[in-house]
């Protein structure tokens, strides 16, 4: 989460707490018992994560997880507090050196599964991989492409798809721990419908975000002449139409309502670009807003820092 987003939220929230105590207690000392410890704390989640970072990091579950570990860290049983201090101490000192200096952390490759193309910096392309290059485009995927080579500056000369088909990737693996699956990923599986191949992204420059689902990911090296280039991978998206301003305003930011455009929103993008997985679900259908979309995010998804 951004700093404008928690100050925005913050705003949210002081701004109920004042409302709840004008109607409710209204300056009553013994109407003090209706402002109950969820409706007053509140007013420090926003200064709180700022501080701190997100509530659920430092909640009593994440605590009394951290302190299972450490307890199981003690070898010394004659003085066992010191020695739980002393391992502590050692866990900060180890984990703040590689929050500083991500370069001297382990690598997580072993961490992959078998069969996976890691990208560094935490991105890498996972299973399953069509290998054979059976995918064959379509004219609108050809010519999404060709718009991204254009757009970014590339030499057009040098556009390495001039082949009917190409290798893709089902699912990449994210810097947030997450994992982005894709439209491809679900092929031969059709009772398979897995929220998790939609995607929240924003170019570099932009001012929003936008919403899309993933056909599939697919990779080239930076110098197709070279063997030991470096791999670039990307994703074919299909855009969501953008929200209904009406709903978006109405619902202070939170009912994101849009629809499915297919092949008429097709784009290219970086994989790098992609900021975290969401979900898209129908309305209800006795709803007036049924045949519509809407997004959510599951809580704990994104929480990371995104560097744009």
């Amino acid at each position: 989460m951004t700093t404008a987003e928690v100050a925005e939220a913050h705003s949210h929230l002081v701004a109920f707490c004042d409302e709840f105590e004008t109607l409710y207690v209204q300056r009553c000392a013994d109407r003090i018992h209706l402002t109950r410890q969820c409706i007053h704390v509140l007013g420090h989640l926003g200064p709180e994560t700022y501080r701190l970072g997100p509530a659920h990091n430092h909640t009593e579950a994440t605590m009394e997880h951290t302190i299972g570990n450490l307890r199981e860290e003690i070898r010394q049983p004659s003085n066992p507090y010191t020695n739980l201090s002393e391992r502590s101490l050692h866990r900060g000192q180890v984990n703040m050196f590689f929050a500083m200096y991500p370069q001297f952390a382990p690598p997580s490759q072993g961490d992959l599964p078998q069969g996976s193309l890691n990208l560094g910096r935490g991105y890498a392309l996972l299973p399953k991989a069509d290998s054979k290059s059976t995918y064959i485009l379509t004219l609108v995927e050809k010519a999404a492409i060709q718009r991204f080579w254009v757009k970014t500056g590339k030499d057009t000369t040098t556009f390495w798809f001039r082949e009917p088909d190409l290798t893709c990737w089902a699912c990449i693996h994210l810097p947030s721990q997450r994992n982005a699956r894709s439209i491809f990923s679900e092929l031969g599986d059709t009772w398979v419908m897995r929220p998790s191949r939609n995607i929240k992204f924003k170019a570099p420059g932009e001012i929003g975000f936008h919403v899309s689902k993933v056909r599939y990911y697919f990779a080239r090296k930076t110098n197709p002449l070279a063997e030991d280039s470096d791999v670039e991978a990307f994703a074919m998206v299909s855009v969501y139409s953008p929200p209904n301003d009406a709903l978006l305003i109405h619902s202070r930011n939170t009912l994101w309502s849009c629809n499915h455009q297919g092949d008429a929103e097709l784009e290219v993008i970086l994989v790098q670009h992609i900021q975290s997985v969401v979900g898209i679900a129908p309305f209800p259908s006795n709803s007036t807003l049924a045949g519509n979309l809407f997004m959510f995010e599951e809580i704990g998804r994104d929480i990371y820092l995104w560097n744009s």
